[in-house]
């Protein structure tokens, strides 16, 4: 197999593989933010970004990301350990 028709096909199953959907949960808007636009910039799918315990339970039950970056210390009663 020539070397161009096997990029063609690794870029045929590349293109039609469904965008990893990646939620971030911060409590640090500047953090939070900065992950959003590496995420983006790296191709990947993001969520609305959640700050607090109960918007992120309702981000991931609303948007059901494949993967979440979790802050441990959210501000509030319920923290990313919870």
């Amino acid at each position: 197999m020539s070397l161009n028709l096997r990029i063609w096909k690794r870029e045929i199953i590349l293109n039609n593989m469904s965008k990893l959907k990646i939620g971030i949960v911060e409590d640090d808007m500047i953090i939070a933010e900065t992950l959003s636009e590496m995420l983006l910039e790296l191709n990947y799918e993001v969520t609305t970004q959640a700050s607090r315990y109960s918007e992120a339970i309702v981000m991931i039950e609303d948007e059901k990301p494949d993967l979440l970056l979790l802050d441990i210390n959210l501000i509030g009663q319920l923290d990313g350990i919870d």
